[in-house]
């Protein structure tokens, strides 16, 4: 079998009694017949149709090109299942990063969110209490520039946090 694996060439061994170090592999009956043909896929030996008869002499070269016939069209079956496979692992990955993907996007739109209603609902609110105290403080201008000038402040403060957020979508 090893021979067969490492040259991916059949063997033929017309009677195994008379082949130096043959080890059994099927039957421990005397004098059989052995045909190797090794299944190769993608240029590399996967394994070995084995076939044994008791009777020695049995199988020709007839067996053996029909035998390696059969395993060219079966290797090029089990290639193409290989690759089957692969494809459908692949597609079951691509599924999987599409969902995770999507899963992150939400996570992100709800994590802005939540930025846009903290960040710029305090911003507003206390720029609403601040115009209602400045009405309030109209008649005063020491009070009420400084004043103005906190709220502007504010007010490119709530611009800059909005732009940094949709710069970020």
């Amino acid at each position: 079998l090893q021979e067969v694996m490492i040259t991916q060439k059949s063997l033929l061994i017309p009677d195994t009694q008379k082949y130096p170090g043959w080890k059994a592999l099927i039957t421990h009956q005397p004098g059989c017949n052995w045909l190797g043909i090794p299944i190769v896929v993608g240029g590399k030996a996967i394994g070995v149709l084995a076939l044994e008869k008791t009777c020695p002499s049995f199988f020709t070269s007839e067996h053996v090109r029909v035998s390696e016939m059969i395993l060219a069209q079966a290797s090029v079956a089990i290639q193409n299942a290989w690759l089957f496979e692969q494809v459908r692992a692949g597609h079951k990955r691509l599924q999987s990063l599409s969902r995770h993907l999507v899963e992150v996007q939400e996570s992100e739109r709800r994590y802005i969110a939540r930025e846009l209603h903290d960040e710029a609902s305090q911003a507003l609110t206390a720029l609403m209490f601040g115009l209602q105290i400045l009405e309030q403080e109209a008649n005063h201008p020491e009070i009420f520039l400084p004043r103005l000038s906190e709220l502007k402040q504010l007010t490119d403060k709530v611009l800059e946090g909005l732009h940094r957020l949709a710069m970020g979508l």
